[in-house]
């Protein structure tokens, strides 16, 4: 009998102590429990805050690191007693950097990723749903918070919504006899683009970067991402066999600016080409880029506001920003008058079209859209909730705090609404195109998108583009290798995750 109530004490201990192991928020490591909880006034919270050093200048903000400063000096009103050190990445060696603190299991309490990176899905990150309210949530754009997720969680506070767009210069356009408006939200097909320049016998399409335009190519297709997390290449059916037949026929008939018989022309060339009114269309622009040719052919110094776009939303969060100068254009665009004082400003509104990356005509267009987001970390050795609640209170803060002072240098909208309406008044956007924007960002949840990138989540496939895929698709747009042998290779890529 004895050995009976010992057998069953020792079994109610074992259920205990299992009962403890699997419902405690800090028991076991990769089934925590986060939960929102006070902080104790008394002590004094340290965390380590990672973001990138945008580029800056406006008077209330010379540089970004002033702008940080302010950022958590703000937060400290609030929260005196959350001592915040901040460090501002290099765009070009951030991510490794941080991959490399993740491994430590020693990453940042707070991290900002910008929009060549999605939010960070890793064992070490903390979701933000159970410290967000519906009120809060509703803040924000709806397809901010969608393209946070992954698997049913929000693995950030969004900050900007980043679009992708192709860029039509509205001039050039009309005179290879299309009809061009400052939006064309149904935008070009592939077909179209070809029978334009076949037509006029002329270069229809201009790059930046080759790389980059093939990846929004694929997007435009809905394939997210060069690598699945498995390592198998995405890019090896017939949606790349397509782009790469389709930029073999406009190279082969001299459609691409950018390629002639003396070698390869600089990107910037055809940049400026665009901007000079040369080429009708441009492709493969990141969101600062993308910015800089909206500024330099319809954005005037300061705009009336575009009343009423978001109605409701109070203007309290860019009080004190001022916008930079628009920067005078490499050269003077066609159309300029000499005379109207107006010079690399053609039109101080309506130069350039607007419209989603091309696609086949039987795939139809989608909107392209990245995230900016501000993620949370915990240590392996995991410092408990309040270190995790003052870390969250810190996020949220960043993501809502004047997020449209850095915004004047790259195509990125608040992702919250009330900073939006800031941005718009700012942005070298014609009152079409800022509605069209805002319509994008409103409805892109319900109507359909596709994310830039992708959530990927084990595999940085970075490096295998810059070292592979990138000298492929240059050689492919300068008319070097054939579609046939971009897609070879494509398909012999395949790369392990570890």
């Amino acid at each position: 009998m004895a050995r009976l109530v010992y057998l069953c004490l020792l079994a109610g201990a074992a259920a205990l102590l299992y009962f403890l192991l699997t419902t405690s928020p800090w028991a076991r490591q990769g089934e925590l429990r986060f939960e929102p909880v006070d902080l104790d006034p008394t002590r004094t919270y340290v965390l380590e805050y990672w973001d990138y050093d945008y580029p800056l200048a406006s008077e209330a903000y010379p540089d970004y690191d002033r702008f940080v400063r302010a950022m958590i000096t703000a937060f400290n009103q609030r929260y005196p007693n959350v001592q915040v050190k901040y460090r501002l990445l290099d765009f070009s060696t951030g991510w490794e950097e941080l991959q490399a603190a993740l491994a430590s299991g020693r990453p940042p309490d707070v991290y900002a990723t910008w929009w060549d990176h999605p939010p960070v899905v890793h064992p070490l990150g903390v979701p933000v749903d159970p410290y967000l309210d519906e009120e809060t949530q509703a803040d924000y754009f709806p397809v901010a918070w969608s393209l946070a997720s992954h698997r049913g969680s929000y693995w950030g506070w969004p900050r900007w919504v980043t679009p992708i767009f192709f860029y039509g210069h509205i001039e050039a356009l009309q005179g290879l006899g299309a009809e061009a408006e400052e939006v064309i939200p149904e935008g070009l097909s592939w077909q179209a683009l070809l029978e334009l320049g076949q037509a006029a016998g002329e270069p229809v399409l201009a790059c930046a970067a080759p790389g980059t335009l093939f990846r929004q190519l694929m997007l435009a297709q809905g394939i997210p991402s060069l690598l699945a997390d498995d390592g198998r290449s995405l890019w090896g059916g017939q949606e790349f066999e397509r782009a790469a037949e389709w930029i073999e026929r406009l190279s082969r008939d001299g459609l691409l600016k950018g390629t002639n018989p003396d070698g390869r022309d600089k990107e910037s060339g055809a940049l400026e080409a665009f901007l000079r009114g040369e080429v009708a269309v441009v492709g493969g622009l990141n969101p600062a880029a993308a910015h800089l040719v909206l500024a330099w052919l319809q954005g005037p110094e300061q705009r009336e506001p575009t009343a009423g776009l978001i109605p409701g939303q109070p203007d309290h969060e860019g009080r004190g920003i001022s916008v930079r100068p628009r920067p005078a254009p490499p050269s003077e665009p066609r159309g300029t008058d000499p005379e109207d004082g107006r010079r690399g400003n053609p039109r101080a509104e309506g130069t350039v079209s607007l419209m989603p990356v091309p696609a086949p005509a039987d795939v139809g267009a989608l909107p392209v859209l990245g995230v900016g987001a501000v993620v949370v970390f915990r240590h392996a050795d995991y410092r408990g909730l309040e270190q995790t609640q003052a870390a969250m209170e810190f996020a949220r803060h960043v993501s809502q705090w004047r997020t449209a002072a850095p915004a004047t240098s790259f195509l990125g909208v608040p992702a919250l609404r009330a900073s939006a309406e800031v941005w718009f008044t700012q942005a070298p956007l014609t009152p079409s195109q800022a509605t069209y924007l805002y319509e994008v960002l409103v409805e892109a949840a319900d109507l359909g998108y596709v994310r830039y990138p992708s959530a990927q989540v084990t595999i940085d496939e970075r490096p295998i583009i810059r070292e592979e895929v990138v000298p492929l698709l240059d050689d492919l747009w300068y008319g070097e290798v054939t579609a046939g042998e971009a897609v070879r290779r494509i398909l012999e890529l395949e790369v392990r995750s570890e």
